[in-house]
């Protein structure tokens, strides 16, 4: 369910990956962008790999399947998108946040969530939208894009 509800409210339609904050991320907001950060897709790729082969132990064959395809899209984002031959070393490719995650946010919001309408106990996935500070969103300049 963890894995499904990750795809559901993080993947990047446009991109075709896995979206994250820096924020959110563990790392300061000036270091790099948000967008579809290898660590995320990396996380993805490791995460579907354990469930094919805990479907494999357990004897479900189309499960263990299914999440070798999911494995497999994972590594392809990290391995061929967000590695930068100039660099040698993974980047983040720059990508406005996914309507699923406004969603999300707005859920938080509510008064009858679990965090009773108080947006800043689940912080900022993008801080324009969570934090009830006077900011524009989406920024005025535009969201970046881009590696």
């Amino acid at each position: 369910a963890n894995y499904r509800d990750w795809v559901r409210t993080h993947y990047h339609t446009g991109a075709r990956c896995m979206f994250q904050s820096c924020h959110a991320d563990g790392q300061e907001n000036s270091a790099t962008l948000d967008g579809c950060r290898p660590t995320i897709n990396a996380v993805m790729f490791a995460e579907a790999t354990a469930i094919a082969a805990a479907a494999a132990a357990a004897g479900n064959a189309t499960l263990s399947a299914h999440f070798e395809e999911e494995a497999a899209r994972w590594r392809g984002v990290v391995l061929e998108r967000l590695w930068s031959e100039d660099l040698s070393f993974f980047t983040t490719l720059a990508q406005p946040p996914p309507k699923s995650l406004h969603a999300e946010i707005k859920w938080y919001r509510r008064k009858d969530s679990p965090t009773k309408g108080n947006s800043q106990s689940v912080q900022t996935y993008f801080g324009c939208l969570a934090c009830p500070r006077g900011r524009a969103c989406p920024p005025e300049r535009g969201w970046p894009v881009g590696k």
